[in-house]
């Protein structure tokens, strides 16, 4: 089973498969930025609970009227 892509709002990094993507700036910027300097690497277990938070909240707070 996959991982969902989410961003990761405290870090601002993609997380794709469990593991953090590289960010989207030119090469030349040499920005620094968590993505560029984690690309690759898993996912921490911080980034993994707030993902599983947002999730159980969007369960918790969604309800389907007819």
């Amino acid at each position: 089973m996959t991982t969902p892509t989410y961003f990761d709002y405290d870090s601002q990094c993609w997380i794709v498969d469990g593991h953090v993507q590289r960010c989207g700036h030119p090469e030349m910027m040499n920005c620094q930025c968590y993505g560029r300097i984690h690309e690759g690497e898993p996912a921490t277990a911080e980034q993994k609970k707030q993902w599983d938070d947002r999730l159980s909240a969007l369960r918790t707070t969604c309800h389907v009227t007819y």
